[in-house]
């Protein structure tokens, strides 16, 4: 389509005049009107496009995962049409993002559009089982309003359907996740996007105990001492350790001695 100037002539009854007019509009040939000598004449040309005067209806979408901890992630999928504002804001705010995948589109409505991801999708090709792949809101869906006003003062930030991923502790967990998600809403080639992530192998933490820390382990066993357990003295085991207790009693109070071999004399 071209921009071009059309020239609507008109003829006074009275005076024999013509008026030319000018009207302005997108067309893709141009016809250029000419009065010559009185004469209406018709002349046919190609009128070199304009880009700025053309806009553009073509968005970009953007998607990107941010690691939350071990096995889980949050995916974010962001429309724009002004791609250099959106340069901007990813370098400005969201540096730590790993990016994924970009696509083209246009909306299937020029003036209420919308893009949606769905993802509770019966096409899935791959098992997906052990994962866990949650929407931030339903429908997920992103305007193409929200799109045009990103970059100017009513939306400094950037349109995103947020998505949380994360790994069970199952031991039958998938290891590598290909999740799809169809786009609806929109004129692409790409009919949908995969959800791609991949198991983490599990973290093995040491524990070093020091006999001096106050934080050391109390679940360890206690070391062995010469202390004796009074719960586990019974009779025999004091008559079958006579000699033991004495030299074990040795330097201690005459009475306790004297006691000891008194409860031996009587077998007790």
């Amino acid at each position: 389509n071209y921009s071009c100037t059309e020239l609507n002539i008109s003829q006074d009854r009275n005076t024999g005049l013509r008026e030319a007019t000018q009207c302005q509009h997108t067309c893709s040939e141009l016809v250029v009107h000419k009065i010559v000598s009185g004469n209406l004449v018709h002349t046919k040309g190609i009128q070199v496009p304009d880009d700025s005067d053309v806009p553009d209806n073509k968005y970009t979408g953007e998607m990107y995962y941010e690691r939350i901890a071990s096995n889980k992630w949050l995916m974010r999928f962001m429309i724009v049409q002004n791609v250099k504002v959106f340069q901007k804001y990813i370098s400005a705010k969201h540096q730590n993002l790993i990016h994924d995948e970009t696509i083209r589109f246009s909306f299937l409505d020029p003036l209420h559009g919308y893009i949606e991801l769905v993802l509770d999708s019966p096409e899935q090709k791959y098992s997906f089982k052990g994962w866990k792949i949650m929407p931030h809101k339903e429908p997920l869906r992103l305007t193409k309003q929200d799109a045009d006003l990103f970059g100017s003062q009513h939306l400094l930030i950037c349109p995103s359907g947020l998505v949380t991923v994360c790994a069970t502790q199952a031991q039958d967990t998938e290891q590598h996740l290909h999740y799809a998600v169809p786009l609806v809403g929109i004129n692409s080639d790409v009919r949908k996007i995969f959800i791609n992530r991949s198991l983490e192998p599990a973290q093995t933490i040491t524990k070093t105990v020091s006999h001096r820390n106050i934080d050391e382990d109390t679940t360890q066993p206690p070391e062995a001492t010469d202390t004796v357990d009074a719960a586990m003295i019974t009779p025999n085991v004091l008559r079958s350790k006579h000699a033991e207790l004495c030299k074990l009693l040795n330097g201690s109070e005459p009475t306790l001695l004297s006691l000891t071999a008194e409860l031996f004399a009587k077998e007790i």
